[in-house]
C-alpha cells in the first residue's frame, strides 16, 4: 500500500491533464460571440483522449469540432447537439496546433441574451495519460499496482521521447547557427578583400589623372 501510494504521488506529480470549465453563451449561425476556441501544441501520431460535458439548456445547440489549426486542415472530430456528455479520441497526423472550437447556437426565433448560455466542461489527455489502462489490465490480467508502474513506464517513455526531440531540435539549431557563422565569416572576408581592390584600384586611376594631367 505504501508504494502503491508513493507511485500515485509520482503519476500525480508527472502527468499533465489539461482541464477547463466555461460557460459558453448562445448566439444566431454564424456569431462570432457564439463560439470559443481552444488551441494546444501537439506532436504527430500523439493519442489523444477527452471528455466534453455540457449542462442543460432550452432552445440552445452546442457543438464542437477539433481539427489542425491551419487552413483546409484535418478534421480529427465533430459532434452536433450534445446534450450531455461525450467522450472522444484520435491520434495526431501532424506535428501542428489542435484547435478545439464549440458553439452554442441559439434556435430560430429567439434573441440572444444572458440568460442563454449553458456550462461546458472540457478534459484532454495525451499520450500515456489517455490511453485506456483498464482494458489493459483487463486482458493482462495486472493488479492496481502494476497497472500505476505501467502508466509510469509509459509516462517515462514518452519523456525520453520528447528529450530526444528537443536534443535532436537544438542539434539542427546549433548546425544551422555553425553554418550562418560560416556564410558570414566568409562574406566579411569577401568584403574586405572587395574593399581593398576598390581602393587600391581607386588609388591607380587618381595616379593615373593626375599623371595625364601633369599634376605629378
Amino acid at each position: 500500500m505504501k508504494y502503491f501510494t508513493i507511485l500515485t504521488v509520482l503519476l500525480t506529480f508527472v502527468c499533465s491533464i489539461n482541464a477547463i470549465s466555461f460557460s459558453l453563451y448562445a448566439g444566431q449561425e454564424g456569431s462570432p460571440h457564439a463560439e470559443r476556441c481552444f488551441i494546444q501544441q501537439i506532436g504527430a501520431d500523439i493519442l489523444v483522449a477527452g471528455t466534453v460535458a455540457v449542462t442543460d439548456g432550452d432552445h440552445q445547440k452546442v457543438s464542437v469540432e477539433i481539427t489542425d489549426n491551419v487552413d483546409g486542415g484535418s478534421l480529427y472530430w465533430k459532434r452536433l447537439d450534445i446534450k450531455d456528455e461525450v467522450k472522444f479520441s484520435f491520434t495526431t497526423v501532424k506535428n501542428e496546433e489542435i484547435k478545439i472550437c464549440f458553439r452554442n447556437v441559439l434556435d430560430k426565433g429567439f434573441v440572444p441574451s444572458d440568460q442563454y448560455y449553458r456550462n461546458v466542461f472540457l478534459s484532454v489527455e495525451t499520450g500515456p495519460e489517455a490511453m485506456d489502462y483498464s482494458e489493459i489490465a483487463k486482458t493482462e490480467k495486472l493488479k492496481p499496482v502494476e497497472i500505476e508502474l505501467r502508466k509510469l513506464e509509459g509516462i517515462v517513455e514518452k519523456i525520453v521521447e520528447d528529450m530526444e526531440k528537443i536534443k535532436q531540435k537544438e542539434i539542427d539549431l546549433r548546425n544551422t547557427n555553425e553554418s550562418t557563422n560560416e556564410r558570414v565569416h566568409w562574406f566579411s572576408l569577401w568584403s574586405i578583400a572587395f574593399l581593398i581592390c576598390l581602393g587600391l584600384w581607386q588609388l591607380y586611376y587618381l595616379r593615373k589623372f593626375f599623371q595625364t594631367k601633369k599634376l605629378i
